[in-house]
Formats: structure tokens, sequence, C-alpha cells
């Protein structure tokens, strides 16, 4: 019987993924969308770098999203703030910023070659 991965612990090492995702959400304020809702986020960063915050907040209300991310030397610590680490995880995966002009989307559009019929 295959047992199911344990889930992230809070203060554990956050993947290269979520990492990679995380360095592309813009500074400051933005929205966007996270599994079909409207979000605001505002990711900041401390002035030597090894600290940066993130809240999230549905625009309509009822859900939130909030972590510190530690750089520490070689190691990388997430700690979500009273929540479980999938929750951060998954909408730090998920989120797409939207109409912010010169932003780079946390899920880059797919390319279509110009020699294909769409």
């Amino acid at each position: 019987m295959r047992l199911a991965p344990e889930p992230p612990k809070a203060g554990s090492a956050p993947s290269d993924a979520f990492l990679d995702r995380f360095a592309a959400l813009p500074a400051g304020y933005s929205e966007g969308l996270y599994r079909g809702r409207r979000y605001g986020v505002t990711v900041r960063m401390s002035e030597d770098g090894r600290r940066s915050w993130l809240f999230g907040e549905a625009l309509g209300g009822g859900d939130h999203v909030s972590c510190n991310l530690y750089r520490l030397g070689e190691r990388t610590l997430l700690k979500p703030c009273e929540m479980a680490p999938d929750k951060v995880i998954d909408f730090v995966l998920a989120f797409q910023p939207v109409g912010q002009p010169g932003v780079r989307p946390a899920i880059p559009a797919p390319q279509v070659r110009a020699d294909r019929k769409a």
C-alpha cells in the first residue's frame, strides 16, 4: 500500500517551483485570479532581500492567504501566517496577476506558432 506524501510543515523549505512563482509575483499591490476568484495581493521585501511578505485577500471577501519567506544563506524557509502551508503553496502556484501592463504573469500564456493554423 502506498502512503500519501506528507504535507509540508510550517517552517519547511519550499520547492523550486514555489520559489520561482513567488519571485515572479509583482512587488507591491496587484490584482489577479486564484481558482476563479479575484484577489488583491501585496508582496513586500525587506531592504536586505532576506525576508519577503505576502498578503492576499479575496476582493469579494471570505478568504485570505498570508506568509513570510525567509532566505537564510543557502536555506529558504516558508512561514505561513496561521494557516496550512499547503494553502499558501497552492495560492502562489495558481495565482495569475491580471491587468498589470508590463508585469510578467505567474503562469505564462501558451505560445502560438505563426506557421500553425488555429
